[in-house]
């Protein structure tokens, strides 16, 4: 079994969250090199993904757009000239939905560790935007831009950075909504606003909880294609399908009509669509190639249980706990399942350099709070054994 140093070579060896969707506070005092969350519907198994997603992003924008995205959160504004703009609605982020001015939410380890921040604030004066760029680097022309509404002022390791929630040239008509802005005059800009300094971001591959599209099958197949990965991917194609591969290529049409997809050649078989092999076929797929686009990072896996059949959890968890040591990426994943649970267990339990921990979620009041309850690896394997709930 791995001993506590383990953390130490942890890229999060724990997790604090506050305010941040539908989790008002939360602490998770130990993660492993693979950690499996369980817990009810609703409780914020999705949401501590997407807080790690963010973290390892250092507070990116378009991390915070794809999030946003992910759950079709927007909102329809009118301008004065009667036209509807459909925006990303950040506000969203924050618990309980309805920030006001200084409402912020962080995410952060709960001992020692860089904490990222995004606080809902009144945007700069015209005159200091001469210090500031735009969220893709452009420095801004003074006069050229006006935001309107709250920004996001993004913090991560003594570096800070502004969104605007929503912007407008100068001179068109002033996105409008139902409820009036929480604005009465522009803040004053800190010293700091740059991003030439700021952290490099993570490697975070995410999976699930559908499979994946084909384009991201091929992106991710090119990524390990001619290098040790290939036989990871095989080895994972043989555990759902029972058959060798003789091989696997991302095609695509010489017309380019269609996308990219992959085929793969089953032993004394014809090339086939890998998608004809069944989404369990898809999505071990998915998971083994992801790692490459993984490293040094993390892999989230939203519904570790879909499409693997339950006779195969305890194998496929193997496979995980090895790539991930493997490829050095720390794997958290949700799961509903017991069979998952219990297929977690004893792989974990048998690898014997990989730390595997399991936490289950609970809602502790109606104000947001989540307690983290613990699994080591030998809690888990006797409550698999035993038959002892912990999802």
């Amino acid at each position: 079994m791995p001993d506590d140093s383990t953390a130490d070579s942890l890229h999060l060896p724990s997790l604090s969250i506050r305010g941040f969707r539908g989790i008002n506070r939360l602490d998770i005092e130990r993660l492993g090199r693979v950690t499996l969350l369980a817990g009810r519907n609703g409780v914020g198994k999705t949401t501590v993904l997407e807080a790690v997603e963010l973290l390892a992003a250092r507070g990116d924008p378009p991390a915070l757009v794809r999030i946003v995205q992910h759950h079709e959160e927007h909102r329809l504004f009118t301008d004065s000239r009667g036209e509807a703009r459909e925006l990303p609605d950040y506000e969203s982020l924050f618990y309980g939905r309805e920030p006001e001015l200084g409402t912020e939410f962080t995410v952060a380890p709960c001992q020692e560790g860089a904490q990222l921040g995004v606080e809902y604030v009144l945007p700069f004066r015209p005159r200091e935007w001469k210090a500031f760029t735009t969220p893709d680097g452009t420095p801004f022309q003074p006069g050229a831009f006006l935001p309107v509404g709250p920004e996001l002022k993004i913090s991560f390791d003594g570096q800070e950075r502004r969104q605007p929630l929503f912007g407008g040239v100068v001179g068109e008509s002033p996105i409008v909504r139902e409820r009036p802005w929480p604005m009465t005059s522009f803040a004053d800009a800190p010293a700091n606003t740059g991003q030439a300094d700021w952290p490099d971001q993570l490697n975070c591959s995410r999976l699930g909880p559908d499979v994946p599209d084909s384009t991201t099958l091929a992106e991710q197949w090119d990524d390990v294609a001619l290098t040790p990965g290939e036989a990871q991917a095989n080895s994972a194609l043989q555990l759902v399908t029972g058959t060798d591969m003789e091989g696997v290529a991302a095609v695509g049409r010489r017309d380019q009509s269609r996308q990219r997809r992959i085929l793969v050649k089953p032993d004394l078989a014809s090339r086939v669509p890998l998608r004809s092999m069944g989404d369990g076929a898809v999505r071990v797929f998915g998971m083994s190639t992801s790692f490459a686009g993984a490293v040094d990072g993390f892999l989230l896996i939203d519904e570790a249980e879909n499409g693997i059949h339950h006779t195969l959890q305890r194998e496929y968890w193997a496979m995980v706990l090895c790539a991930a040591r493997e490829y050095n990426v720390q794997v958290l994943a949700t799961t509903h399942s017991w069979d998952c649970v219990a297929g977690f267990a004893q792989a974990a339990y048998d690898d014997e350099e990989s730390e595997g921990l399991a936490v289950r979620l609970e809602k502790v009041d109606d104000k947001g709070g989540v307690r983290a309850v613990e699994y080591t690896e030998r809690m888990l394997k006797v409550a698999a054994d035993q038959g002892i709930e912990v999802r």
